[in-house]
């Protein structure tokens, strides 16, 4: 199928705020003076677990901002590529299974552990949900390279950490509206603000889009085969009393996507963009379909010492995908269910004191657990010159990973620092699979577990100071990795 994307025409933006609010806020996050010299608010890096501004990370990390992602219309992931040169990020025939390449490295053969694992607001997503909305996003992280010492061996090829807006004591509205080819369409709107005055804050985010395709079909009867159609949604709560060191939150969401990507055309008439069906197909058997719900909940809470801040995070996530096509004359049928709990607890030393600059050193510790469930059904049905089914099967793979990780930067001068990192990880998998293949039974099971040290070293050094029109810094960095395999 041949890729394509819409380019939707902003028909509306509308913002609402407290003008006195407003200006506070950018008096505060955006400019900074001090004896009549202007300088930019530090670009804090949530994906460095502990706060770290960006030139101070000893890492390659690009970072943009809300505004970079509205003028380059980026509504979901796989329009990241748009503000990050060095990423790529495509459909395979169909939206479920995204094909991402970062620097060189690339998941193009394996859907189900891509290179790049995609993470919103500290929470990791499931490889079938790379591909999502982006909903009250404040901005987006790519942190290249591998990541192993923070986020395990699912991040070697880097991690783009997606980071949503908190709601505040500020009253915001927003909207968009705008209009694409073959009479596509995008809704929007996002809105925050106190519930409880100096105690509870709430947000809520909606997003409806449809991107129709340019593949017709006689036989079906349409002419806009090969789009997208999505709705989304996500709510917040927020409760942190004005003045207390600790806060919890607590969020939701809801993002489902429709498509008919999965269409064949004929080799030798491709140009003329007319999906292949037979037309002797019964009436059931014709549709190509596609559809992915997802439903994700977290809960996370923070609490601030002297030195310390220490992070908790539990998340719980559900992906359902259903695909069905024509593929001549014959009906194949897949169905998955996905389901990921993950926990984290983390101790951080606090980027936001005074005396944080003149520490010796910065660390992060921290304890991670993920399970991942997912089970699988496929048929495959010859429709002409009768019903039959050729084969049918389910399986079902179940993986655990329980991890531990440090890492500790040391700051030898105000221009030189050394970080070194270390995470243990240990991981089981089991599997099972049983069908039946034109009346010959087949099944089979299987397990393994997997110890796994990663290492990290970096250095860096700047060559111009801090607040300077041009902070440049030379940074090194190693990676390395030790695994033993048991397997059953």
């Amino acid at each position: 199928m041949q890729r394509f994307k819409l380019r939707l025409l902003p028909l509306a933006l509308v913002s609402l705020h407290s003008l006195t609010e407003m200006s506070t806020a950018q008096a505060q996050d955006t400019v900074q003076r001090s004896e009549d010299v202007y300088s930019l608010a530090p670009v804090v890096v949530s994906g460095s677990k502990r706060g770290e501004t960006l030139d101070k990370l000893n890492g390659a990390t690009s970072v943009v901002d809300r505004l970079t992602l509205d003028d380059a219309q980026v509504d979901s992931t796989m329009e990241l590529d748009r503000v990050f040169p060095e990423l790529y990020m495509s459909h395979s025939a169909t939206f479920l299974f995204p094909i991402i390449t970062l620097r060189g490295v690339t998941s193009a053969q394996d859907f189900y552990n891509p290179a790049l694992t995609v993470y919103m607001d500290g929470v990791p997503q499931l490889p079938i949900f790379a591909a999502q909305s982006l909903l009250g996003v404040e901005q987006v992280e790519l942190l290249k390279g591998p990541q192993g010492t923070l986020y395990g061996k699912s991040a070697q090829g880097g991690v783009l950490n997606v980071v949503t807006h908190k709601p505040n004591d500020i009253p915001q509205f927003a909207a968009r509206a705008g209009v694409s080819s073959r009479d596509g369409y995008q809704l929007q709107a996002e809105g925050s603000g106190p519930l409880i005055k100096d105690l509870l804050y709430g947000s809520i985010s909606l997003l409806g889009n449809d991107a129709n395709g340019d593949v017709r079909s006689d036989v079906i009867g349409s002419d806009k085969l090969g789009g997208i159609r999505s709705r989304a949604g996500n709510v917040k709560l927020r409760l942190t009393p004005t003045g207390s060191s600790w806060e919890l939150g607590l969020s939701a969401g809801r993002d489902c996507a429709k498509g008919d990507q999965e269409v064949y055309t004929l080799f030798d008439d491709y140009k003329s963009r007319k999906a292949y069906v037979l037309p002797n197909l019964p009436e059931a058997y014709r549709d190509f379909y596609q559809k992915r719900c997802a439903n994700s909940f977290a809960v996370n809470g923070q609490h601030d010492f002297d030195l310390w801040r220490l992070s908790v995070i539990a998340s719980s996530q559900r992906v359902r995908t259903t695909r069905y096509w024509p593929l001549d004359a014959y009906f194949p049928q897949f169905s998955e269910h996905w389901k990921q709990n993950t926990q984290e607890v983390r101790l951080s030393t606090r980027a936001d004191q005074e005396e944080a600059s003149s520490r010796a050193w910065d660390a992060v510790f921290g304890l991670y657990r993920q399970e991942v469930d997912m089970s699988r059904g496929y048929q495959f049905d010859m429709v002409l010159p009768n019903l039959y089914r050729v084969m049918d099967s389910s399986s079902s793979n179940r993986t655990e990973s329980l991890a531990v990780y440090g890492d500790m930067t040391w700051h030898l001068t105000r221009k030189a620092d050394i970080t070194t990192g270390l995470r243990l990880t240990r991981d089981e998998v089991r599997t099972r699979f049983q069908g039946d293949m034109m009346g010959s039974a087949f099944e089979g099971r299987a397990s393994a577990n997997q110890p796994t040290w990663l290492g990290h070293l970096a250095a860096g050094y700047q060559f111009s100071p801090v607040g300077a029109a041009t902070s440049m810094w030379l940074r090194a960095t190693s990676h390395w990795a030790t695994t033993w395999r048991h397997q059953v």
